[in-house]
């Protein structure tokens, strides 16, 4: 009596061994479905949840299955396009405020250069700088002659020009910020003739 009892729960504990590796099986098949956005593979992993599901035995883990069926039907939901009901964006009372408000105008463009007009010989040997002051930093450089080089910095420019092999030259390089724009006049003397 007692060999046939044992074997009895020898049947039995394996049964239900069978059982919890099954629901883990299922379980784990619908978390993989799960991962696929879907419609298709999220009906697919609720029915590998709910198969999961008949073959537990705890509640904890029947609990878990219904938990990730709740998931895949919101997942679904979204993908249909039916969303919840959006809460009211902070932007929109934000835009109210600044209907509301008093608007704010534009700080006037303040910009001038500590140079007015630089002189080169024919051939130089160094850099001039000159230093902008504006009350914004996104001035630029939008025209200048040919034959000057022009480096830029946080607030001035350095300029050189190349040799010049002809008559004297003069031109204009023109910073810009916004609607305002300076004018610097450079000029370059030509290589002068020594008669001996």
């Amino acid at each position: 009596m007692r060999s046939v009892f044992s074997i009895l729960f020898f049947c039995m504990s394996t049964l239900l061994m069978a059982q919890v590796s099954r629901g883990d099986q299922l379980y784990a098949e619908g978390l993989k479905l799960q991962k696929t956005q879907t419609i298709v593979s999220q009906k697919s992993a609720i029915k590998a949840f709910q198969s999961a599901k008949i073959a537990y035995t705890t509640s904890e883990k029947k609990a878990q299955c219904d938990t990730q069926i709740g998931i895949c039907n919101k997942t679904i939901k979204r993908l249909n396009g039916k969303k919840p009901e959006p809460a009211p964006a902070p932007v929109v009372v934000e835009e109210k405020e600044k209907k509301d408000s008093v608007e704010e105008k534009p700080v006037e463009v303040q910009l001038s250069l500590s140079e007015s007009r630089l002189d080169f010989k024919y051939k130089p040997k160094e850099n001039q700088t000159v230093k902008v002051n504006c009350n914004r930093e996104d001035w630029e450089i939008t025209s200048s002659p040919e034959w000057l080089k022009v480096y830029t910095a946080a607030n001035e420019f350095s300029v050189i020009a190349d040799e010049n092999k002809g008559d004297d030259r003069s031109g204009v390089l023109i910073v810009r910020c916004g609607d305002k724009e300076v004018l610097l006049v450079i000029n370059q003397a030509k290589k002068k003739k020594f008669i001996f």
